[in-house]
């Protein structure tokens, strides 16, 4: 009772109220400090699409037919998940094989050509980006079709409801048009997505790098070539390497075009 009654004769109200205010605005900090460093590594050991080994620039879409979602990552030293969004596939299952199956295609695709709402059926809702289907493996292994698009509806939208197209929302897809650069934007479609850890990528990443480096090295070209811009995906014993082709003569640059290479296990 002495020492705190000696301790309030001692210490001014105001001086008590300020150290009490002082020790509630270091606890707040340390704790926003703590969520935050813990939010961010949640995020960097956040599982991942295996189909995403290596993206410089720009951002990645990944569409699960099975749980009918599409994602979009972004990668700044590590992958983030940037947008998610329902979406329908094909209403009969498997991968797209010919022209009229009502299957939407498996695989790795470019987006090539925006139509808006002026120039599009009410089917095909607000908008929507025709894809590349069928890509060069497609038509190696005899797959065929064409017209398939990412694209919004009018109508509600309901599981497994297209004829072989990917559907959004009217409001999904022009949420997407801010990710997607035509001719440019990887969009890999899976049967189902297997989701690994950040850093098991790594070693796939290395070994396509160095495949990519010897193949430049080995093409009997009269120039000096370069890969610039590197985008590294997978799909099943396939992959898909993304670069601006850059050649070199007299010390001149010169960008070749967006090129593709296509690598079988």
């Amino acid at each position: 009772m002495i020492a705190r009654d000696i301790l309030n004769i001692m210490v001014p109200q105001n001086l008590k109220c300020f150290i009490a205010t002082a020790f509630t605005l270091l606890f707040l900090f340390l704790f926003a400090f703590h969520s935050h460093a813990t939010t961010q590594a949640i995020q960097k050991q956040q599982d991942i699409p295996d189909c995403l080994v290596a993206l410089s620039s720009g951002h990645a879409i990944v569409v699960d037919k099975g749980a009918q979602k599409l994602f979009v990552y972004h990668y700044d030293g590590h992958f983030n998940k940037v947008y998610e969004t329902a979406c329908s596939t094909g209403k009969n299952q498997g991968a797209k094989t010919v022209e009229g199956d009502g299957k939407t295609p498996e695989g790795i695709f470019l987006p090539t050509k925006l139509f808006t709402k002026n120039q599009l059926s009410s089917t095909y809702g607000s908008m929507a980006f025709h894809l590349d289907y069928p890509n060069l493996l497609d038509r190696k292994t005899g797959r065929n079709g064409n017209n398939i698009w990412i694209h919004g509806t009018n109508k509600p939208l309901c599981p497994f409801q297209s004829n072989g197209c990917i559907t959004l929302t009217n409001k999904s897809i022009k949420h997407l048009f801010n990710y997607i650069n035509l001719n440019k934007t990887p969009i890999i479609i899976e049967k189902s997505i297997k989701w690994i850890p950040q850093d098991a990528r790594l070693d796939t990443k290395k070994s396509l790098e160095h495949l990519l480096d010897s193949w430049i090295k080995t093409s009997n070209i009269p120039f000096s070539m370069q890969a610039m811009d590197v985008s590294i995906l997978r799909h099943g014993r396939f992959s898909v390497i993304l670069f601006d082709q850059i050649l070199s003569v007299n010390n001149i640059s010169r960008h070749s075009g967006y090129r593709k290479l296509f690598l079988e296990e």
